[in-house]
């Protein structure tokens, strides 16, 4: 601002709620947190001068900025708190802590103090007298109190300063559910080390990802309690989660649940399961990007040994069905069924249901019937190579079952130029190897195909640039009876 010669700047907004006589910021931490260590930057800039007007300034900054009346003006979570204190807020020890620095955020506070300590400190230095460096510090201090501007938005109820919050950065990138989830837990647990250990325990196998910690306390919340959406899942826990001991019981059981969790939602994790054929099949939901069923599979893993492995092998057998038949093929909207899976998990962590039967059974009921799945396949687009892999895999190679698995397949067009190439009659099969050289040019795209390792590829050697919308339909049509018993309901 100095340089540039701006007047004012302004900084965004700070959304906050009161709880109790203290003020918590849902939205702005990062901003308050760096506007503090800027002003310790500053108090330690001015300790530095040789002057009584400097220690004054210095002094002042702490007391009135930094220490408030007694207490520390800005307080960071529980397991922060300290460290921040002892690095930032106490003058004089940023020397003494910094290499102390173990969490993310522990080191990004010293990252930011070396970082606005470099920047003002390269300035001080370029002037001569201590006189020049004063009245450079003075002008800092001036702009930064007087001419840098925040909009505080402040609410007496926590989940009305998240709806303010989420409005206000509707076109922004929002701050993760889990983020919130978090701070809330933290204070209803009021300094419980256990809920530490399991909010460690769930983010470790979910690779410190907020994005994933969402998903999984999003997926457990709607299996066990009223469904919410994303945007109102902070709301939802807020007004349900209200003391210690509901907060521990619920983070010990995410915490339960993230092993197996995390290779549901991202199959490069080492699996928790040991039948391979359950393994397979969330392979198989991986490449469908089916999400829905995730409160179900929670509920009947926090069910402990209520069900096998091999109870999951058919509920999933049966999700893979539903969704084939529903969105894969049938083209219908994921959102509609999210409430029914969530429905189904909730009856079953209620005990409304309790056996596989049951629960395959409600699952079936919100299937496409065999009708309308058969005249969805004549006509069926699939334009994900993951999912069309799966589907060609089950329909149109009956003689090399044994010889395909699915991370070693790749899916080429026999016609490019028909119309809808994207037809999944139009699709075929081959190796990963075999798509190497097929890539190169058409000569050898025919080559590989007349030669393909799998026998319901190589019969279309002749097709190849050459088939027809009426081949396509032909081919589609043949496979309407066998998808629905594939795909049985």
């Amino acid at each position: 601002m100095i340089e540039d010669k701006e007047a004012d700047h302004f900084l965004g907004q700070v959304v906050t709620n009161m709880q109790d006589g203290q003020e918590y910021i849902v939205d702005g931490q990062q901003r308050v947190t760096t506007a503090t260590i800027f002003l310790a930057v500053l108090r330690d800039e001015f300790r530095k001068l040789n002057s009584p007007k400097a220690e004054v300034r210095a002094d002042d900054i702490q007391q009135d900025l930094i220490k408030g009346k007694g207490n520390y003006v800005l307080t960071q979570s529980i397991q922060s708190a300290k460290y921040f204190r002892d690095l930032i807020q106490v003058p004089n020890q940023f020397d003494l802590v910094k290499d102390k620095a173990h969490t993310d955020s522990e080191q990004n506070f010293v990252k930011a103090y070396k970082f606005l300590s470099s920047k003002v400190t390269g300035k001080v230095k370029e002037l001569k007298i201590d006189a020049q460096r004063l009245d450079y510090l003075e002008q800092l201090r001036t702009m930064f109190l007087k001419h840098m501007f925040i909009m505080k938005i402040s609410t007496e109820d926590e989940a009305s300063a998240f709806i303010i919050f989420e409005t206000l950065n509707a076109r922004g990138r929002d701050l993760e559910s889990s983020d919130l989830l978090k701070n809330h837990l933290f204070r209803m647990a009021d300094g419980d080390d256990t809920v530490q250990h399991s909010w460690d325990g769930m983010m470790e196998p979910l690779d410190y990802k907020s994005s994933k910690a969402t998903r999984l306390i999003r997926a457990y919340w709607n299996g066990t309690h009223e469904f919410a959406t994303e945007k109102k899942l902070y709301r939802a826990l807020n007004r349900s989660i209200t003391n210690r001991s509901q907060a521990i019981s619920f983070l010990r059981s995410l915490d339960n649940l993230a092993d197996y969790f995390a290779p549901i939602d991202d199959v490069k994790n080492e699996s928790l399961f040991s039948n391979p054929q359950l393994v397979e099949n969330f392979k198989i939901l991986n490449l469908l990007s089916a999400k829905t069923y995730y409160p179900l599979i929670l509920v009947m893993i926090d069910k402990g040994d209520v069900f096998s492995e091999a109870d999951l092998v058919k509920v999933t057998h049966k999700i893979i069905s539903f969704t084939i038949r529903n969105f894969t093929i049938g083209g219908l909207v994921a959102n509609k069924f999210e409430k029914s899976f969530a429905n189904i998990a909730r009856k079953l962590y209620s005990d409304e249901i309790s056996t596989v039967d049951e629960i395959n059974h409600l699952i079936a009921m919100e299937m496409v019937e065999d009708e309308q799945f058969m005249n969805s396949i004549e006509f069926a687009e699939i334009k994900t190579e993951k999912a069309a892999k799966y589907v060609l895999s089950e329909l149109a190679y009956p003689e090399d079952t044994s010889k395909i698995e699915l991370d070693d397949v790749r899916v080429i067009k026999i016609n490019q130029n028909v119309e809808n190439p994207d037809r999944l009659g139009n699709k075929l099969l081959i190796t990963k190897k075999e798509h190497q050289s097929a890539k190169k040019n058409f000569e050898s795209k025919k080559r590989v195909v007349a030669n393909a390792k799998f026998k319901g590829t190589e019969k279309f050697a002749s097709l190849l640039g050459k088939m027809t919308t009426e081949e396509i339909n032909r081919r589609q049509d043949e496979w309407k009876r066998d998808a629905t018993l594939v795909w049985s309901k």
